[in-house]
């Protein structure tokens, strides 16, 4: 059971009605029947009856009301006693995370140690799979979020990936006919050396049939190559729609999603700091929680309904 879903089932339990529970929690209103579907699948059970708008809970939607109030009480006391405490809140926090999310985490967390001073807070890029074996790493963002010995699973989160090239490159290639078709194309791609972390249907028929121009373990490589013009590339939504000089060709609808698991250290998950830490992260994930599955609001080079390419476009202010 994820505490995100509960908060989400206790909002429009209290409200009876998903617009009052979206304006509540500053999300729309398919973000929290996702959560409240999420958690019913995993308790179950039909927690809700719909009648003409309102959302009634049912007897077993009841029983579990009654005992997150338990919980929502309980987390809040401990929220309590850590703002009371904020002397506390010392030493240090190792966070590991994948390259592509570290500028999505880094500021909020330097915004975190600016409130706490005595807060030391080391951000680790990579992919933290190996770092989950060593005993100082006390909070893992991965893309695997299967049981991990010592580690518990807190949240996990949809991220989108789609493909991006820069402006010029449409005039002088086009658009790839599919996902599975990228023939005359160039392709941006990642390391052999290294593994790599790709949607399932993009690793299985992506970018067939594309020349490989340039290949990098770096995220900020591949970014730096699609901005020169050299290719296509495939980039975590949040990623790709916030660099301007780039259009977006596939979403995360055409592409894919993969789970982000937030995992903690069970020899330090009742530490204050790493608490305080690891709160603060299912925060920030929460409410980015439409950027990262992809809900992508910038322009993109897409196909008309007859299957014929869009000509490029300039994309408006992002």
């Amino acid at each position: 059971m994820d505490w995100e879903d509960l908060r989400f089932f206790l909002a429009l339990a209290t409200r009876k009605s998903l617009a009052a529970a979206a304006r509540d929690l500053a999300v729309s209103q398919a973000t929290v029947w996702r959560h409240v579907g999420r958690l019913e699948r995993a308790m179950e059970c039909r927690a809700f009856n719909e009648r003409g708008g309102r959302y009634e809970l049912s007897p077993a939607g009841q029983v579990l009301f009654e005992a997150a109030q338990e919980i929502a009480a309980r987390v809040e006391d401990t929220q309590r006693s850590l703002r009371s405490d904020v002397a506390r809140l010392r030493g240090d926090v190792r966070v590991t995370a994948p390259e592509m999310l570290v500028e999505v985490v880094s500021g909020s967390i330097n915004e975190l140690g600016l409130r706490h001073p005595e807060l030391r807070i080391e951000l680790v890029a990579g992919n933290p799979m190996a770092a989950l074996s060593r005993r100082e790493t006390d909070i893992a963002l991965r893309f695997d979020a299967s049981p991990q010995t010592e580690f518990s699973l807190q949240s996990s989160y949809a991220v989108g990936f789609g493909v991006y090239a820069g402006h010029d490159y449409f005039s002088r290639f086009g658009i790839p006919l599919d996902i599975d078709d990228f023939a005359g194309h160039r392709l941006i791609a990642f390391d052999n050396s290294s593994g790599h972390i790709a949607p399932a249907r993009w690793a299985r028929v992506g970018g067939k049939q594309a020349a490989i121009v340039f290949r990098s373990n770096s995220l900020h490589a591949r970014l730096s190559a699609a901005r020169a013009g050299l290719g296509c590339v495939l980039l975590p939504c949040i990623v790709g729609d916030a660099a301007p000089d780039l259009l977006r060709l596939f979403d995360a609808d055409r592409i894919g999603r993969l789970e982000l698991g937030l995992l903690v250290n069970d020899r330090v998950r009742r530490n204050p700091r790493v608490i305080a830490v690891y709160t603060h992260l299912q925060s920030l994930l929460q409410s980015r929680e439409e950027d990262l599955a992809g809900s992508c609001r910038s322009v993109s080079v897409g196909r008309e309904e007859n299957n014929q390419p869009k000509p490029a476009k300039s994309p408006t202010s992002r």
